[in-house]
């Protein structure tokens, strides 16, 4: 069968014409010898490494590996390098002049009869069009390692191909914590290479980098060199610890001229491509950055910072202009400079998504541009301290990914960094699709979807692809989900067709029992706790479930599936690697377990796709305006609202502190990006008390268009915030409290209907609310408050799932109903749990109510109706379609 890549005629830049269509150029065919591979000399390190993986790869699919040579006119030829290389060994210019405005990283394809150039720009720009045109051809590497390789074998393989590509983004790093040594971190640099990911500022990132120029091991000698840390961040230093420097103090700031010039002179005797990044960013803990008289002169943490930054930039210009200074906007440098304080040109930031102390990410992203000219986003993959091992940890969806690249590319931001660890079993798809949209933030999220579960999984693919979006819908990892999970994985290796995707199937399944294991053994550990054991006891009982697990870590290890313990690597015992026969007794023995837990079947919940098309439950006339409100069991502490507005439609928001210090209780959902509101102190514009955020809503509720951002302090918390929608549709609002203000209520004039929502990632799932006492006075008492809460089911749904977590054990009245009062379940209970509610045929397409007998409660969870709660049922929004009634 003839492989054919026809690949589409693309601009060489903007403006340029139309060109005529390309030959087609054969770098295998039946019987012939394939084309050799030319690598034009002196085209760099990355050239030769993309050069050697083409031949290799071009072996493997046509079954006979290309030669490669150094002659250019050698004949037929795939000729890899430098389009400067190029021009110098024939003499032919129009190759570099294509790419002379490109961006940095570009190359081009050109296929003629005879050759196929492969050219960058530059060293980079090589190897991208190498494995630009190795993804064309079918190839794919999805996580590390040859198991996750797929290259299609081919007798016959065409291309044509006329184009001029380059990244999207100037940066696209993805930062391992390599913490399985130097395997690991020679497969993530290869896996990287072949993803183009890479940054046109070179290797070097912005990372924590002051203890590089001043060493807390000078605090000794030289206190004067270190920081006076404030407790509150306000009133002047009064201690030192040597966790910082003093950035305004002259020595210091000599030190890091002096230092960042010995630093760049000696990378560029290391290497003639002279440095473009210097990281000059504060060490972590920033609560430690200095207040002493002189730094607070300067004004904030994030003046005196980006003052040391233009310092050390205006020092290195005259030997190294090109040369970028980096910082990371992160903890108490987040918030953006003051105004009149301009970045060096020669400064980049790298904005942090999480721990930005008294400041939103979205506030950072429209503030941060209006005094720095290079921007970058400092994104988080996986964390292990936020439970990256787990499969239903809360990092980005696919569909996440998708959205917020293209918003930022379309900010003007230069790109992102992620930090990640080796968790692929449960982020190596995000990590792979986050390479793709870093490319090309344009391609369809369908495409990218498809792309993984067809090339990545073949015959297997429906199963694994229920595998994944259960995961990635929120729902947590309870027996039952664990259960569908491993019957995903079962399905999956009996569909297989191929065994390479067989060995997939079997890796995740080690992985998923590694899970399994280690919620076994929490829970034992738990056990033992309540139980009040002896620590002999509980380590004779924990022994065999942890050793059972460091064995399938070390055995397992070369997967990294997992960022491994180092307990692991003091294991003695040879252990070989696991076989096929072994993974099909751990899925089918987990599998059992699991069944056995919950005492029957495993199901799934939900039912038809819910249109997010979403209206009050009766179409109705809109009310004249009118102020609403929070209900009063209901003060915020951080959650969503949906509204239905029509075109200009105008309504008003405030934010206002509760009259007593004694609320009933708060809602808020789990999803929040870690730090955004968790340390909201006092800024120099009054007391923070909260912020809005504001999202018009595509049709299906999955797009969304950021608006607005109000953040709400005691000084402007009296002017109401006027809002106009421009255009008829759903609107998104989330509320959130500061710190100091556990709850706040949420007032609104103007329509009528509004649901509190979780989240909208899948429109079949409602992450867990959770609702949690709020703060009070110190001793202070109260009998619980009932909570109740309404929610639609829609038509067709057979059951759902109900998940209540418990507030320090206390027993749980809980009671759901649905239209005309009918109680469907009512039950006490006594432990953490998952219920499979039943909804009878004639219930469905309905409004139901949950009924709560306290407020003392960690969390609720309803999975399967559409994401949608309220604590009237007026304000409840459901299908424009559905007929259901409060």
């Amino acid at each position: 069968m003839v492989f054919q890549i026809f690949l589409a005629l693309l601009f060489a830049l903007a403006g340029a014409p139309f060109v005529a269509a390309s030959e087609a150029f054969f770098l295998a065919r039946d019987g012939a010898p394939p084309a050799s591979v030319i690598l034009l000399p002196g085209s760099g390190a990355p050239a030769e490494d993309a050069a050697r993986d083409l031949r290799r790869v071009l072996g493997i699919m046509s079954g006979r590996a290309p030669e490669i040579a150094d002659a250019p006119q050698r004949e037929p030829a795939v000729v890899v390098g430098l389009a400067s290389e190029w021009a110098r060994a024939t003499g032919e210019e129009g190759p570099a002049a294509r790419l002379a405005n490109a961006a940095s990283e570009s190359f081009l394809l050109l296929s003629s009869a005879k050759r196929l150039l492969v050219l960058g720009k530059d060293a980079a720009g090589v190897s991208h069009g190498v494995y630009t045109l190795l993804h064309d051809l079918g190839c794919r590497w999805f996580f590390l390692g040859r198991d996750w390789e797929v290259i299609p074998k081919k007798s016959e393989i065409e291309v044509r191909a006329d184009r001029v590509e380059g990244p999207a983004f100037r940066v696209r790093r993805l930062n391992c914590g390599a913490s399985q040594g130097g395997a690991s971190r020679a497969l993530f640099e290869e896996w990287s290479r072949r993803n183009r990911l890479g940054s046109a500022y070179g290797k070097t990132g912005i990372h924590h980098a002051y203890a590089n120029f001043v060493p807390e091991s000078l605090f000794k000698e030289h206190p004067e060199y270190f920081a006076w840390v404030s407790a509150d961040g306000k009133s002047p230093g009064n201690k030192q610890n040597g966790l910082q420097p003093c950035t305004t103090h002259p020595e210091v700031v000599k030190r890091f001229t002096e230092g960042a010039l010995s630093i760049l002179r000696g990378r560029r005797e290391r290497d003639p491509d002279p440095p473009l990044l210097l990281s000059v960013s504060p060490n972590d803990n920033t609560g430690n950055l200095c207040r002493c008289e002189r730094c607070r002169a300067v004004g904030s943490y994030t003046d005196c910072a980006l003052l040391l930054a233009n310092q050390v930039a205006e020092a290195i210009r005259g030997e190294f202009p090109r040369t970028l200074v980096g910082f990371m906007a992160y903890g108490r440098v987040s918030p953006a400079p003051s105004a009149g304080r301009e970045a060096d040109p020669n400064v980049i930031v790298s904005m942090a998504t999480a721990y930005t102390w008294n400041t939103h990410p979205l506030e950072m992203q429209l503030q941060w541009p209006k005094f720095v000219r290079h921007l970058i986003v400092r994104e988080y993959y996986s964390i292990g301290q936020w439970g990256g091992a787990r499969p239903d940890y809360e990092g980005p969806a696919i569909a996440d990914l998708s959205q917020t690249l293209k918003r930022w590319r379309a900010q003007g931001l230069e790109g992102v960094e992620a930090e990640m660890n080796h968790f692929w079993g449960s982020c190596g798809a995000r990590f792979w699709a986050a390479a793709r949209f870093l490319w090309m933030p344009d391609l369809p999220r369908e495409e990218v979807s498809d792309d993984f579960y067809t090339n990545c999984w073949g015959t297997a693919a429906v199963p694994m692809r229920r595998y994944f979006e259960r995961w990635e819908s929120g729902q947590p990892a309870s027996a039952r989900v664990m259960g569908l999970a491993f019957q995903d994985l079962a399905d999956a290796a009996r569909l297989a067709a191929d065994p390479a995707v067989r060995r997939r199937v079997d890796l995740l399944t080690l992985y998923l029992h590694g899970f399994h294991l280690q919620e076994q053994t929490a829970k034992i550990a738990e056990e033992c706790r309540r139980m009040k054991l002896s620590e002999e006891e509980t380590q004779r009982r924990l022994e065999p479930w942890c050793e059972e697990g460091n064995q399938l870590l070390y055995r397992g290890k070369d997967a990294y599936l997992v960022a491994i313990s180092p307990k692991a690597y003091r294991m003695t015992r040879p252990h070989p690697p696991f076989t096929p026969a072994e993974a099909e007794n751990l899925r089918a023995r987990d599998l059992d377990f699991y069944r056995k837990a919950v005492g029957g079947a495993l199901v799934e919940v939900g039912g038809a796709p819910v249109s997010m098309d979403l209206m009050p439950p009766r179409a109705r006339e809109r009310a004249a305006p009118s102020a609403t409100s929070a209900s009063p069991e209901f003060l915020l502490g951080k959650t969503s609202y949906l509204m239905r507005l029509k075109a200009n439609e105008e309504l008003t928001m405030s934010l206002e502190k509760p009259r007593e210090i004694e609320a009933p209780a708060s809602i808020r959902t789990p999803k929040e990006a870690r730090g955004e509101g968790e340390d909201l102190l006092e800024s120099a514009r009054g007391e923070r008390l909260g912020r809005i955020i504001v999202w018009s809503l595509g049709s299906e509720g999955r797009d969304r268009d950021f608006l607005a951002f109000h953040s709400v302090t005691s000084e402007n918390a009296a002017r109401p915030i006027r809002f106009v929608a421009p255009r008829e549709g759903l609107y998104q609002f989330d509320v959130a409290s500061g710190a100091r203000e556990k709850s706040v209520i949420f007032r609104v004039v103007g329509p009528p209907s509004r649901s509190m929502f979780a989240d909208l990632k899948n429109h079949q799932n409602i992450s867990p609310l959770e609702i949690r006492p709020p703060a009070r006075a110190k001793g202070a008492r109260r009998a619980p408050s009932p909570t109740t809460l309404y929610f639609y089911v829609p038509k067709g749904t057979t059951r759902f799932a109900l998940q209540l977590r418990r507030f320090k054990n206390a027993p749980v009245d809980f009671t759901l109903s649905a239209r005309g009062g009918q109680v469907i379940h009512e039950e006490r209970a006594t432990r953490d749990s998952e219920w499979i509610i039943p909804v009878p045929t004639e219930r469905s397409d309905a409004v139901w109510k949950l009924w709560i007998g306290t407020d003392q409660i960690s969390r609720v969870g309803l999975d399967g109706v559409p994401p949608c709660v309220a604590v009237d049922p007026s304000d409840l929004l459901v299908p424009r379609a559905a007929t259901a009634a409060p």
